[in-house]
This record gives structure tokens, sequence and C-alpha cells, in this order.
């Protein structure tokens, strides 16, 4: 992705400074910008020159520290009120992707459950998060290679746990093989959440990873507050998961907190 960063810079600058696009923006301009902002008029020049390929993150982040913030955020929303109201886009600031494949059987409560999960973790789309189940599966595509592609690019499953999920054929034989396989060769993440009574105690694989819940307590068994709770708590365990997935080349990882103005890193070089 190559997202210009110098021209947006010196867009929002103009703007800042009530010049327009067509304007020149002078040294003295310049000079007067990286007052208005605390930084070093370099600093400044060093991003306008800069493009998205070669920006990262963690570069801002230190020039928001430079200017005596302690969050990115803070930075550009200061950048926005001088802007007078004006908002600066960084589309190149971006999460990872984390893909969670749900595995549930279609009976009609079973279901139902899979309709809370959808719920309790749609705030967590904006983080990155990419939720799949089969409901996802376009008319016209050959089913199986869909499920069995959600399959391989799952960071994490979600396994909605019943007799009718034990029961399944294509469950047991098509899905759980290649998570549990996953899970062991590459670190996928399992949850298992108990929604009816069942023997997944008695499943020497599936047993091997830690429930959300007690089989004893199962989720169906639970008065809706309850549920509700259960509902959230997997909602906390999916978004500490993703907050601990370090960052992909793409998506550089935030700057230190202990960083000043002498210590800010070089731009990279053409």
């Amino acid at each position: 992705m190559n997202n210009p960063l110098g021209p947006v810079i010196e867009s929002h600058a103009k703007t800042i400074m009530g010049m327009e696009e067509s304007d020149t923006l002078s040294d003295d301009k310049k000079k007067e910008l990286a007052g208005k902002l605390n930084i070093s008029q370099t600093s400044l020049e060093k991003l306008m020159d800069s493009d998205g390929d070669r920006i990262t993150p963690y570069h801002l982040q230190n020039l928001a520290h430079e200017a005596g913030y302690e969050e990115l955020e803070d930075f550009v929303k200061e950048l926005k009120d001088l802007a007078g109201g004006r908002e600066l886009t960084l589309p190149f600031v971006q999460k990872n992707s984390v893909k969670i494949f749900v595995s549930y059987s279609h009976r009609p409560m079973d279901s139902a459950c899979l309709e809370r999960v959808r719920v309790h973790l749609a705030p967590l789309a904006k983080d990155g998060l990419d939720l799949w189940d089969d409901s996802k599966i376009k008319v016209g595509e050959d089913w199986n290679t869909s499920i069995q592609n959600a399959l391989n690019d799952a960071d994490a499953a979600i396994l909605l746990i019943s007799a009718d999920f034990l029961a399944s054929d294509y469950i047991t034989n098509s899905e759980l093989p290649k998570l549990l396989k996953n899970a062991k060769k590459n670190g996928v993440l399992i949850v298992p959440v108990i929604i009816k009574p069942c023997g997944f105690a008695d499943d020497e694989d599936l047993s091997e990873f830690q429930a959300l819940n007690s089989p004893d307590e199962p989720i169906l068994g639970m008065g809706e507050i309850e549920q509700e709770e259960y509902w959230n708590k997997l909602r906390q365990v999916i978004l500490e998961y993703m907050e601990e997935q370090p960052p992909s080349p793409n998506h550089p990882a935030e700057a230190p907190k202990e960083v000043t103005k002498d210590k800010l890193p070089p731009l990279p070089e053409n």
C-alpha cells in the first residue's frame, strides 16, 4: 500500500496556516508551523518529503512525543483543532486483521448462540477482527472450499460445543482435525464454549483446550444475564488475544513511551 504522507501533511499544514492549496509553504511558514506544533522544522520537513511506504506509525508516535503528547491520537487531535476542525486522515496507520473461525452446529439453539457471539464481537471489527462463519458463503461458491480456506486462514477459532456439534460428521472429520493441527503447529487459539450438556470432557483432543465455561455449567442452562456475562467474557478473551498479536510488516509496532526529541529516529533513506 502506498499512501503518500508528504502531500497529506503539507495540505493540512497549509490549512493550519490559513493558506490556499496552490500557495507555496515557504521556509518561514514551515518554521512558524513547527513552532505551533512544538517540533523541529527538520522533523516537519522529513514528514512532508516522505511517502506512505517509508513512514510508519512508529515515526509518527515519536513525533507526537517530541511535541509533548503521550499518545499519537492526542497529537492528531491537536492538528485537527489547529486546522479549524479539518480531519487529518492517516490511512497508513492500521491494526492487524485477526481472522476468527466459528465452528457450530446448525441446530436452532446452537445458531442462536452464534448470533450472540456476532453481537458481542461486532465492536471489535473496528480493531481488525474478521469473524467468519459459514453464513458468509455466497450463492454459487463451493461451500467446502470456502470453509477449508477459512480454516487455513484462521488465527483463532471459537467452538460452540454441544452434543449436536460432537455428532456432526463434517465438524469432526473436516473442521476439527485441521483446527487442532494448526493449534499445535501454528499456535492457532482454540476457544471452546460449552453451550449444552455434552461429552466435551471425555474428548481427549478437545478437552486439552481450556473452555470458556465449565462443562458442568453449559451456557444455555444459565439465565439470560449470566449468559450475557459469558459472551462478554468471550469478547474480553478475543480482545486480549488481538492485543497480544505482533504487528505484521505492514502494521508496525507503536513506539516506546520513553522517547525524547534527541531520540527521534531518522526516516528511512530514499
